[in-house]
């Protein structure tokens, strides 16, 4: 399965290519629409907390004023992206994992490269606190939206029902401004772009 970006200037054909991919039954995820969805949905309230009530005139976000505010202010700019940047990210996630072609192209991937893997379309702690399989690695790419809280139950139950032994290792990937140093068996940190992958297994630090 191959993922394509799609992206360009007014009038470059971004919505003629986007008709014909639909039109050829491919999945299409447009952020920008999503984007206004979650504005005017679930990130309404940390955006009226972010920068007042008056970008929601009659209960509906005022694109033009948002524009005026943030594209004058990096500052803003910084702020209001980092409230719609992780929802449209986890927003984007989920539309791949619902996508029954992604699960097919998984199997296809883990077979041609002679791994045994086992996908698992699952509550993640219902899983974990279940199963009686265990495993010598386990990566973890929760949500976009995940507390401290969660990634910190997410972490325990692992290491503690699922990890094989002492040197098994989980990595997790997580945002840079997250931090996981002081968790108990906390090994390293490796940072790729925008993302930080911490490698923990049972030992203490």
């Amino acid at each position: 399965m191959k993922i394509i970006g799609l992206t360009g200037g007014i009038g470059s054909g971004k919505s003629t290519l986007l008709a014909w991919l639909r039109s050829n039954g491919i999945p299409c995820f447009e952020s920008d629409i999503v984007g206004k969805q979650l504005l005017n949905g679930q990130l309404k309230q940390d955006v009226i907390d972010c920068f007042g009530p008056e970008l929601y005139p009659n209960d509906v976000l005022d694109t033009k004023k948002m524009a005026q505010l943030v594209f004058q202010d990096k500052e803003a700019l910084e702020k209001l992206n980092n409230i719609v940047h992780p929802a449209v990210g986890k927003a984007f996630k989920d539309f791949v994992e619902k996508n029954k072609k992604c699960i097919k192209q998984l199997y296809s991937t883990t077979k041609s490269l002679n791994i045994r893997a086992e996908i698992i379309l699952n509550d993640v702690f219902k899983y974990i606190r279940k199963t009686s399989k265990k495993f010598d690695l386990v990566f973890a790419d929760p949500p976009y939206d995940f507390s401290e809280q969660d990634y910190l139950l997410l972490i325990k139950e692992i290491q503690k029902n699922i990890l094989r032994n002492q040197e098994s290792i989980l990595v997790l990937e997580h945002f840079k401004k997250k931090t996981f140093s002081e968790i108990q068996g906390f090994k390293f940190l490796k940072n790729y772009g925008d993302c930080s992958f911490s490698f923990i297994n049972q030992k203490s630090g």
